[in-house]
């Protein structure tokens, strides 16, 4: 099985969240595609990072009031090594974490 035989199956569309979006609006996002991470873009078109159910537990974990965090604070960086714009490192995920 090939990469592509995958994408095949997931089909094209690609799931997107602006920077300004809540926790909150990512968890809705999530669920209602059924996936786990979204595309993180401050415009519609550049990536500025991945935002994963991962992400969002460590945010949790981490705050209370995570819930009104703004995506921007808990993806990961497209350009900067993997880090998050809060500082806390990571890897890079899937657009579906899912095994």
């Amino acid at each position: 099985m090939r990469v592509a035989d995958i994408l095949h199956g997931k089909g094209a569309t690609v799931q997107t969240v602006s920077q300004d979006a809540t926790v909150r609006d990512v968890l809705a996002l999530l669920a209602e595609h059924n996936i786990g991470a979204l595309v993180v873009t401050a415009d519609g078109q550049a990536v500025a990072g991945i935002v994963s159910e991962r992400d969002i537990v460590r945010c949790l974990h981490q705050s209370a009031d995570a819930l009104r965090h703004r995506a921007g604070v808990v993806h990961h960086d497209s350009g900067r090594g993997n880090q998050r714009a809060d500082g806390v490192g990571g890897r890079a995920h899937a657009a579906d974490d899912r095994p």
